[in-house]
């Protein structure tokens, strides 16, 4: 089979649509050898996400769930596909972060040893993480569209846009793996600070506002339009007074808040 060009999920309803093909072919493979192979990604993987679709449950690991209009023969035989990490980052752009503990983590997992038991396969209880897939649940934990901040006087509301450029999968993607997951203002890690649960959270900046572009279409690199920030910082970027701070100009603000102290 020829290796196509790697796709990332950008749609809840993307995802919805390879949970649905994944379990088909859980259901209904007749090839024992292909078989066993989903059955030890089920098994195997970490990262899976999961779906209440019509009153059904439906699960699968996040190798094949990220990946844009998934299949059985992409899945299993294009090796940059099943190996790639970047579907994790596609699919917590749309679903946000991961979920590694608390009451609702209890019950993905038990929904998810159920699935285990009914292919005939033994429980597992450590190293699982869970997306979550939920039509009713608004904005997106990691990435939102919009988020108000406080902004000078009280109850002055400012909008912060986060357009769709840092939320594209694909060149958020190119951007971490040049820079990593650190804020590039403050280096502020999530993963360090939390753990696994603050694994691959962190916001991506356009450095060069698009309002500045007058219109003009232009095309976004990956590299040099967009850095890796925290969520404060971000928020701070955007507080310039008409227009948006520098990476430069905000790690100043804090160095001189510092030595005056």
């Amino acid at each position: 089979m020829t290796k196509k060009n790697i796709e990332y999920v950008q749609t809840k309803q993307e995802i919805r649509d390879n949970l649905k093909t994944y379990h088909k072919y859980i259901a209904g493979i007749n090839n024992q050898e292909q078989q066993k192979r989903f059955h030890k990604a089920l098994k195997d993987s970490s990262n899976y996400v999961y779906a209440k679709i019509n009153g059904e449950h439906f699960m699968a690991n996040c190798k094949f769930v990220g990946f844009a209009k998934n299949n059985i023969e992409t899945y299993i035989f294009n090796t940059n596909m099943r190996n790639a990490g970047n579907s994790d980052d596609a699919i917590s752009n749309i679903l946000g972060e991961k979920k590694s503990w608390g009451e609702r983590y209890t019950r993905l997992l038990e929904i998810y040893n159920r699935l285990l038991e009914k292919q005939n396969l033994p429980f597992s209880n450590r190293g699982k993480f869970f997306w979550e897939l939920n039509p009713t649940e608004k904005g997106n934990l990691n990435y939102p569209d919009e988020k108000e901040y406080l902004n000078g006087n009280e109850g002055e509301r400012k909008k912060i846009y986060v357009n769709r450029y840092e939320r594209d999968p694909r060149l958020r993607a190119k951007c971490l793996k040049r820079y990593g997951h650190s804020c590039a203002v403050c280096e502020f890690s999530f993963k360090t600070v939390f753990g696994d649960i603050g694994n691959g959270f962190i916001h991506v900046h356009h450095i060069r506002p698009l309002s500045k572009l007058g219109g003009k279409v232009r095309k976004i690199n990956a590299i040099e339009d967009l850095i890796p920030v925290c969520p404060n910082c971000h928020a701070m970027l955007h507080a310039k007074e008409g227009g948006v701070y520098s990476i430069y100009e905000l790690k100043k603000i804090i160095a001189h808040e510092k030595t005056h102290q």
